[in-house]
């Protein structure tokens, strides 16, 4: 679990520059939405990824660790709040950084029935009450209110 804090929370150590690096350059789909990549010890730690999802609150900067649907980065998960929207999505696994720079077309089979409209229009109005920070990092903090991992916990 301390390794998935350390990837996910972009720590300034080489093994977790390397590894966004070699596996994870493309934003558009986030780490955990993919089959897993690289040595059998890698594997095995993400093997844990939802373990550590339900231990962890998303704080979306940049938005491209975070997936926009399935992950917890508003007070409940996208797909729940919004189910009929969610059935015309065309990609379900994308980040938050990839629906933000998408054409409506891109992201949806249109067109989208009534419901699905007014809850894409609710989306736009939670997604423009959000700072985004192309600079900053996603950040993932624990249930506990700490951004630090503590296996003690």
């Amino acid at each position: 679990m301390k390794f998935l804090d350390k990837f996910y929370n972009n720590h300034d150590i080489p093994w977790v520059k390397l590894t966004w690096s070699a596996f994870y350059s493309n934003n558009q789909t986030p780490p955990q939405a993919r089959s897993p990549i690289g040595s059998f010890w890698w594997k095995d730690i993400l093997m844990l990824f939802r373990k550590f999802q339900n231990l962890a609150i998303c704080s979306a900067h940049r938005g491209n660790t975070i997936m926009f649907w399935s992950d917890n980065w508003t007070c409940q998960l996208l797909k729940t709040q919004f189910p009929e929207l969610f059935s015309f999505t065309r990609k379900p696994k994308y980040t938050i950084s990839y629906f933000l720079n998408q054409e409506d077309d891109r992201l949806f089979s249109l067109p989208l029935s009534q419901l699905a409209l007014a809850q894409f229009q609710e989306i736009q109005i939670l997604i423009q009450g959000r700072n985004w920070d192309e600079n900053g990092n996603d950040t993932w903090i624990y249930n506990w209110g700490s951004p630090r991992f503590n296996h003690n916990m």
